[in-house]
């Protein structure tokens, strides 16, 4: 890899459910999360400290020096795994490292009104790390849930199961508009009305609860909590079945 390619690299692959290095606590976290964010790009996944040190900089204008980028990660044990290739040290983040950088609020989320835009984009960041073949469930929707489901850029394809659909005019030109632009499948369906209820979404990890609904997100108190494959599992089976008797919009 030529000199500081791999910062561009590294802005294009990082994973960005893990947010903003900034916010974190010292210069050891902010080294594992350069690791994690690009965890499994296969060109970035080992890193030596010189190129963890430059995507600080350059990429984040964080200001850690090589060696002491080196002096950190040659403390560490059981957060990354180091290998020598062409007489360097090269790191990669563990699951425990991982861990330790990965937000707390992936796996519960408090939804604040006055803090709307951050709420956004904080979702925003979620939807764009979810990944494989969503199954959506949104009882409302309307031409502002698309905006939502546009951000979903990890994702194979999308499947959205709802009973009302409000603003239909507006969603269905929208809806056409983002058929056009997207070339991942996204289908629409109507399920009978009272056969819904919760909000969430199924994704390749796991399983994203919703306290409100897309087109209502951060307009009132909610939350976001994130539940693993055995909730997922016995979702999907109810997802299904609805699905297969949904009326495609």
């Amino acid at each position: 890899m030529t000199p500081k390619a791999h910062v561009a690299r590294f802005l294009t692959a990082r994973d960005p459910a893990l947010g903003d290095p900034h916010g974190l606590a010292d210069d050891r976290l902010r080294v594992l999360w350069v690791l994690a964010a690009v965890r499994e790009d296969p060109e970035l996944a080992y890193m030596t400290p010189s190129q963890v040190a430059d995507v600080l900089c350059d990429g984040e204008a964080i200001h850690v020096p090589r060696q002491r980028a080196a002096g950190i990660l040659q403390k560490e044990r059981g957060t990354v795994a180091k290998k020598r290739y062409q007489g360097r040290i090269h790191y990669r983040i563990m699951k425990q490292g991982l861990e330790e950088v990965a937000p707390a609020s992936l796996s519960s989320v408090y939804v604040d009104p006055e803090q709307a835009l951050s709420q956004i984009r904080r979702m925003e960041e979620v939807l764009a790390s979810l990944k494989g073949d969503l199954k959506i469930c949104d009882p409302y929707i309307e031409n502002k849930t698309l905006d939502f489901i546009a951000e979903c850029t990890a994702s194979s394809s999308i499947k959205l199961l709802t009973v009302n659909v409000l603003k239909e005019t507006k969603f269905r030109r929208d809806l056409a508009a983002y058929q056009k632009e997207h070339t991942k499948p996204l289908e629409v369906r109507v399920a009978p009305n009272g056969g819904l209820h919760d909000r969430y979404i199924l994704h390749e990890d796991g399983m994203l609860l919703m306290g409100t609904s897309l087109n209502g997100f951060a307009k009132k108190q909610s939350f976001l909590v994130t539940l693993g494959p055995d909730i997922k599992a016995a979702t999907e089976t109810a997802f299904n079945k609805t699905w297969a008797s949904a009326t495609k919009f």
